[in-house]
């Protein structure tokens, strides 16, 4: 173990700022919809749906949309709980959220688990007075291991 300036960490670990670790992609409002499925068309990854399968609609891929692969992580971006961390379903990526691609090769799983902790803080750092969002700098402060 080593002493680091967020305490003793396994020696071949390195304290990292979370901007290093992870780019990321905002999702965008989808052009074609429908209530049910249609064949090349993918879930919206609303907050519900991603919880529990919850209702959800379908959008057509027309390339301007935001693909979210199955274990991809996402961050809740705007709204009453702005600062949650999801895995990822196939589908296309709300308006609302993030997802994040890594820099470097580090286990997604583990990664996720170390972002779920972060998300308190997020949620402190919202800004907005009608609907809140995760500032644009505030994920980028979180230091952890890695």
């Amino acid at each position: 173990m080593k002493q680091t300036e967020i305490g003793k960490i396994p020696e071949d670990w390195e304290v990292v700022e979370i901007d290093e670790l992870l780019n990321y992609t905002k999702g965008k409002k989808p052009r074609v919809t429908s209530e049910s499925p249609i064949n090349s068309y993918l879930p919206y990854l609303s907050t519900e749906y991603l919880r529990n399968n919850g209702k959800t609609i379908f959008c057509k891929v027309s390339g301007y949309e935001v693909i979210v692969d199955t274990g991809e992580l996402i961050l809740l971006w705007d709204g009453s709980n702005a600062g949650e961390f999801f895995i990822g379903k196939k589908g296309i990526l709300s308006s609302t959220m993030v997802k994040f691609s890594l820099k470097r090769d580090i286990d997604q799983s583990y990664l996720f688990y170390v972002l779920k902790t972060k998300e308190g803080y997020l949620r402190g750092q919202t800004k907005g007075t009608g609907i809140p969002h995760v500032g644009t700098k505030s994920h980028r402060r979180s230091s952890f291991y890695c």
